[in-house]
């Protein structure tokens, strides 16, 4: 899994793979970038920080609730 951008959650993407990245395209937008990984989740900081926000009334602590539960997303899905 690679993430997107919150706004196209659920909407249907295409993806390219050149230069060891997959480049995630919505129309003809690039929407995200990802190098290419073995871990099972890869998620952008920033995409993650974003759904938080959205959620989250005490904006001053989101980077580092993001942080600490991507930590503890990427600890869950480790390939052993």
């Amino acid at each position: 899994m690679y993430s997107v951008p919150p706004g196209y959650i659920g909407k249907t993407v295409g993806l390219q793979v050149y230069d060891n990245k997959i480049h995630v395209y919505y129309n003809t937008d690039l929407i995200a970038e990802h190098q290419i990984s073995t871990q099972k989740v890869n998620f952008k900081k920033e995409h993650y920080m974003e759904i938080l926000s959205n959620h989250f009334p005490y904006k001053d602590d989101i980077e580092e609730l993001a942080l600490k539960n991507l930590s503890a997303i990427h600890e869950v899905y480790k390939i052993e």
